[in-house]
């Protein structure tokens, strides 16, 4: 009996779909071959009852809840995902400089790729502009110009084989892509690293969630 209710419920993972950091934490999971109580978040509002308030005071999304333990930042619970749950370390290496360049990568997503993309669709949600304006777009596209010269000589973005860094930046920059299309002949490096990573097996269904990012665009804007 006491080894009975010594039992554990699954780790409870709220995310809103579509949205790049969540795709990435889904993606993840997957890798790693973990069972989660999927909750899905339909609106802002839902992140700001008393019970989540209680659990994520960030009122952030996605966030990971595993037992008594909580983890609001997308690279952080990726991170957590494979060092408990992951059958090596090759998403995210124990090496230190291996595991440095991962980080810097993931660091790139926070600092530059993510709040780019961000700051180009949040003037639609603002109802400051209908279309994204070309500064907004430039700025994309700089971002891809920094990933091209990543990938110089490169199949993967930070080592020999596919990492969680991978996972967090093509889900932002195939989000982006959908904004601002990707020059196959100036940015031939990332249009291939996209691929490879995208044919990986623990992207199968993302396709889903790419569509829910295309409804979400479609909600705020006049883009057919």
């Amino acid at each position: 009996l006491s080894r009975q209710t010594s039992i554990t419920m699954s780790p409870k993972l709220y995310i809103f779909n579509g949205s790049p950091p969540n795709r990435a934490v889904l993606v993840t999971v997957k890798a790693v071959g973990l069972d989660v109580d999927l909750q899905i978040l339909t609106k802002n509002e839902d992140l700001r009852t008393p019970e989540l308030l209680k659990i994520n005071p960030a009122h952030t999304a996605p966030f990971f809840v595993d037992n008594d333990k909580v983890i609001f930042d997308s690279h952080a619970i990726a991170a957590y995902l494979v060092g408990k749950y992951g059958k090596d370390d090759s998403l995210y290496p124990k090496d230190a400089y291996q595991r440095s360049q991962v980080d810097e990568k993931l660091h790139f997503d926070t600092g530059v790729l993510f709040p780019t993309l961000r700051a180009a669709i949040g003037g639609i949600m603002r109802k400051e502009y209908k279309q994204i304006p070309q500064d907004k777009a430039n700025a994309i596209k700089d971002t891809y110009e920094i990933v091209e010269k990543f990938l110089n000589g490169k199949k993967w973005l930070a080592g020999e084989n596919p990492t969680i860094a991978d996972i967090s930046c093509v889900t932002t920059i195939s989000a982006a892509e959908l904004v601002c299309p990707i020059d196959s002949k100036m940015y031939p490096n990332v249009v291939g690293w996209l691929k490879r990573v995208q044919t990986l097996p623990y992207f199968k269904g993302d396709d889903k969630q790419v569509e829910f990012f295309k409804d979400f665009l479609k909600e705020i804007s006049n883009w057919a």
